[in-house]
C-alpha cells in the first residue's frame, strides 16, 4: 500500500478513536440532582420514611393519606426505577407538569427535583434527610440524590447551595413583665436556649422587638402592667441567638416615652444590629433595610396601622414608622422592578383568630399583590392562617416569640410559629414552619409531635390559594 495512503489511514484511525473516546466520556458525565417529595402547601403530615416511599412506589401503599400518590415527569421514571424498582402504576403518575398536575388537588404529590418548587408547596423529609438548603445536607446520603446525565433532560437542575438565603421571621418579642422578671431569675441566654438551633439553622435572623430598651427600667417583677420596658441586660437573648435584623413597629416602644426609644436605637447601633420601621425622624423611620447574602438582593419594610398615635414619629420626635398603604404599596413595587426581593412584616390590629378580618386580609393582599414575596404579621399574640401562590406568601400572624401569654387570654397564646423561608437565586423556594411552645412564661421549647401536628390541623386548612402575579397578568 501507498506509505501516503496508509499515513491517511492510520490518522483517520487515531481520529476517529479520539473520538469515540471523547463521546464516551462525555455521555458517562453525571450530576447531581437533589429531588423532593412536595405536597400541597396545607398538609400536615411533614416526614415520610424511606420504607413507606418504597411500598409506594412499588406496592402502591400509602403510609398516610396526605400522600398518597406521586406524578413525576416521564423522563424521570428511568432514574428511580434503578433504586426503587418498577413504579406502580396505580399509585405513581406521570405528567410534564407534575406540579400543576397535583396543584388544587387532593391526596397528590410531586416528586420533583429541589429547584422547581415554589411557595405552594411543602417539602416532605424522607427519613431524616437534610433539605439541600440545610448545611449538613449530604448528597450521597440523600435517598432522593439522582446521578442525571449532564446531557439529559435534567442537565440544569441541580441545586448550588451557593445561591440560597435562609431567612427566619419571628413573632411577637417583649422582653418584659414575667418574661423578664424569669430571664432574670435563669438567665437571658437560658430564655431563648431551646430555639437557639432553629437561629443558628437561618442566615438572616429577625426578631419584631415590641418593648424599648432602658437604663432607667425598674427591676422585673411578676406583674401584668401594660407599661413596657426592658433592662439593658436583656440584650443578651439576642446576642445568644445571633440575631440580625430588628424589627420595630410594635405599639409598646413609647409606653415610657421617647427617651428609652432613643436609647433603643443607640444600643442597637453600638452592638452594630440593624433595625428598620422605626427612627429618629420620619424619614429614618420610613428608610427600608437593604442587604445581599449568596447572590440575593432583600428590601425590608415594616410599618404599624394599629397605633396608638404616640407611638409614631412626627417632625419633632422619634417614633415608629405609621402605614401608608399607597405609599408602601408603590415602594413594594419600585424596589420588586429594580429586582429586589422584598419583605413586608406589618403591625396590624391585634385579633384573637385563626382567620384574618376583611380589612386585614385587604391590606395584606394588596402588598402581596404589588410583588412582595413575603407579606408577615407581626403584632398576633395567637398564631393565624396564610395564603400561598406560587411566587409569593401571605402570613396572616405568626403568633408570639418571647413574651409572658402562657394561655391568656384565652388558649393558644402558647403556641407560636416562626417561618424560615427559603430563597434561591433570587426567589422565593419554600417556606418552612417552625413550631414552639412557650414554657415559664419565658422560654419557647419546640413542639412534640402531637402538638404540632394539633396546631397545623387547626391552621393549615384556613390556608388561602392566591393568584401568583404571572396568572393575574
Amino acid at each position: 500500500m501507498n506509505p501516503f495512503l496508509r499515513r491517511c489511514i492510520l490518522i483517520v484511525c487515531v481520529l476517529l478513536l479520539v473520538s469515540d473516546h471523547a463521546l464516551a466520556e462525555t455521555a458517562s458525565k453525571t450530576v447531581d440532582v437533589p429531588f423532593v417529595v412536595a405536597c400541597p402547601f396545607a398538609t400536615v403530615a411533614d416526614e415520610l420514611s424511606f420504607d413507606a416511599l418504597r411500598a409506594l412506589w412499588r406496592k402502591g401503599l400509602a403510609e398516610t393519606e396526605e400522600i398518597a400518590h406521586l406524578t413525576l415527569r416521564p423522563e424521570a421514571i428511568a432514574l428511580f426505577s434503578d433504586a426503587f424498582g418498577p413504579p406502580d402504576p396505580s399509585a405513581i403518575f406521570t405528567a410534564v407538569d407534575p406540579v400543576g398536575k397535583i396543584r388544587g388537588g387532593n391526596r397528590g404529590c410531586a416528586l420533583i427535583p429541589a429547584v422547581e418548587l415554589t411557595p405552594e408547596l411543602k417539602r416532605i423529609r424522607v427519613g431524616a434527610s437534610p433539605a439541600p438548603w440545610d448545611a449538613a445536607y449530604d448528597p450521597t446520603a440523600d435517598p432522593l440524590n439522582r446521578k442525571a446525565p449532564t446531557d439529559g433532560p435534567f442537565a440544569e437542575k441541580s441545586f448550588d447551595p451557593s445561591l440560597v438565603s435562609r431567612v427566619l421571621i419571628t413573632g411577637t418579642t417583649a422582653l418584659t413583665r414575667n418574661t423578664s422578671y424569669a430571664m432574670a431569675q435563669h438567665g437571658a441566654a437560658w430564655a431563648g436556649s431551646a430555639v437557639k438551633e432553629i437561629f443558628e439553622s437561618a442566615d438572616i435572623r429577625h426578631i419584631s422587638n415590641e418593648s424599648s430598651f432602658w437604663a432607667k427600667c425598674p427591676e422585673p417583677i411578676r406583674s401584668r402592667t401594660m407599661q413596657f420596658c426592658t433592662p439593658y441586660e436583656d440584650w443578651r437573648l439576642f446576642e445568644s441567638l445571633g440575631v440580625n435584623l430588628i424589627e420595630l413597629t410594635g405599639n409598646h416602644l413609647r409606653d415610657y416615652d421617647w427617651p428609652p426609644l432613643l436609647e433603643t436605637f443607640e444600643l442597637f447601633e453600638r452592638e452594630g444590629a440593624p433595625y428598620y420601621g422605626a427612627g429618629r425622624t420620619i424619614e429614618a423611620a420610613a428608610r427600608p433595610y437593604t442587604l445581599r447574602h449568596n447572590g440575593n438582593g432583600f428590601v425590608f419594610l415594616g410599618c404599624n396601622s394599629a397605633g396608638p398615635e404616640h407611638v409614631f414619629v412626627t417632625g419633632t420626635l422619634p417614633g415608629v414608622h405609621r402605614c401608608d398603604f399607597d405609599q408602601l404599596e408603590a415602594d413594594v413595587r419600585h424596589y420588586v422592578e429594580a429586582g429586589e426581593i422584598v419583605i413586608v412584616t406589618l403591625q396590624y390590629g391585634e385579633a384573637y383568630s385563626r382567620k384574618p378580618g376583611d380589612y386585614q386580609k385587604r391590606d395584606f393582599n394588596r402588598i402581596s399583590e404589588a410583588g412582595a414575596a413575603v407579606v408577615s404579621g407581626s403584632q398576633s399574640h395567637f398564631a393565624q392562617s396564610y395564603g400561598v401562590a406560587s411566587d409569593r406568601i401571605v402570613h396572616y400572624g405568626l403568633g408570639n416569640l418571647f413574651f409572658d401569654q402562657m394561655d391568656t387570654p384565652i388558649v393558644g397564646t402558647r403556641q407560636e410559629l416562626l417561618d424560615r423561608h427559603i430563597f434561591y437565586d433570587g426567589r422565593l423556594l419554600q417556606t418552612e414552619i417552625q413550631t414552639t411552645m412557650l414554657t415559664e412564661f419565658a422560654r419557647p421549647v419546640p413542639m412534640t409531635s402531637a402538638e404540632r401536628s394539633g396546631l397545623l390541623s387547626e391552621i393549615l386548612p384556613l390556608t388561602e390559594c392566591l393568584e401568583s402575579r404571572e396568572e393575574a397578568r
